[in-house]
C-alpha cells in the first residue's frame, strides 16, 4: 500500500503501469526543467541497457518522433498554402488526403531519426563530447513531445472553426476563421520553435558540450532531416513539372 493506505504504491504496481508513470514524470520533467529530465531520459535508457533489454531506448522516442513528425506536416500544409507553394482546391481536399498526409509526415521524422543520430554523434565526439547515437534517438523523440499539443489540440480547433480550408489554398472568407489561421500557424510556429530549443538542451546533456558546440551537433542532425525531406520534395517537384 502506498503511505496513506489507498492503493498500490508505485513498486507494487504492474510494470508497464510503473512505466507508463515514470514516463510520465520524465515528459513533465523536460517540460518544466529540461535538463532534468532529459537527464532522467537518459539514465532510464542506461538502466536499461545495464539490464541487458535488446532496445535500450524503447519505444516513446519513435512514437513521440511520430507524432512530431505528424504535427510538422501540418505546419508544412498550412504554411505551403498561406505562400502559393503547393495548390489544392476544396474539392482536391479530403480526409483521406490529411490522413496520408499526417503519416507521411510521421514517416520522414522517424527515418530522419535514425539517419541523423549517427553523424550527430561523430559530430559531438569531434568536438570533444561523448554523445551515442542512441542517446541522440531519445533526445530527439523528447524535445517533439509538445508537438503532441498540436495533433491534441490545435488540429481538432483548426477543423472545427476553420474547417478544411485551414489545408486548402483557396482564399478564407469567414473573417473569424482567418484570424484562427492566422493563430493557429503562429501557435503551432512558437511550439515547433519550443520543441527545438528543448532538443538544443538535451543535446547538451546528451553530449556534455556547452551551448556553441551543441548548437553545431544541432545543425548536422537539421542536416539529417534537410537529405532526408529533400529525398523526397525534389524528386516529386521533378515529376510534377514533367507532368
Amino acid at each position: 500500500m502506498d503511505e496513506g493506505g489507498a492503493g498500490l504504491s508505485l513498486s507494487e504496481a504492474p510494470r508497464s503501469t510503473r512505466a507508463s508513470v515514470r514516463l510520465a514524470l520524465v515528459l513533465r520533467s523536460v517540460l518544466v526543467s529540461p535538463r532534468v529530465g532529459f537527464q532522467s531520459a537518459l539514465t532510464a535508457a542506461r538502466r536499461r541497457e545495464r539490464v541487458g533489454q535488446t532496445r535500450t531506448e524503447g519505444m516513446a522516442p519513435f512514437v513521440l518522433t511520430a507524432l512530431g513528425g505528424a504535427a510538422l506536416m501540418l505546419l508544412w500544409l498550412k504554411l505551403a498554402g498561406m505562400i502559393e507553394l503547393r495548390s489544392v482546391g476544396r474539392s482536391d481536399y479530403s480526409d483521406g488526403f490529411l490522413a496520408l498526409a499526417l503519416a507521411a509526415g510521421a514517416v520522414f521524422a522517424i527515418v530522419a531519426q535514425i539517419v541523423s543520430a549517427a553523424p550527430a554523434a561523430r559530430a559531438s565526439r569531434v568536438l570533444g563530447g561523448g554523445g551515442r547515437s542512441v542517446d541522440l534517438r531519445i533526445v530527439w523523440g523528447t524535445a517533439a513531445f509538445p508537438q503532441v499539443f498540436v495533433l491534441l489540440i490545435l488540429l481538432p480547433l483548426d477543423l472545427l472553426i476553420a474547417g478544411p480550408q485551414t489545408f486548402t489554398t483557396e482564399p478564407m472568407v469567414d473573417s473569424l476563421a482567418t484570424a484562427w489561421a492566422a493563430l493557429s500557424i503562429a501557435l503551432q510556429v512558437a511550439i515547433t520553435l519550443w520543441s527545438l530549443l528543448l532538443y538544443v538542451f538535451g543535446v547538451e546533456v546528451a553530449t556534455g558540450l556547452g551551448k556553441l558546440k551543441a548548437g553545431l551537433v544541432v545543425t548536422v542532425a537539421g542536416l539529417g532531416l534537410a537529405l532526408v525531406c529533400g529525398s523526397v520534395i525534389a524528386p516529386a517537384a521533378v515529376a510534377a513539372g514533367a507532368l
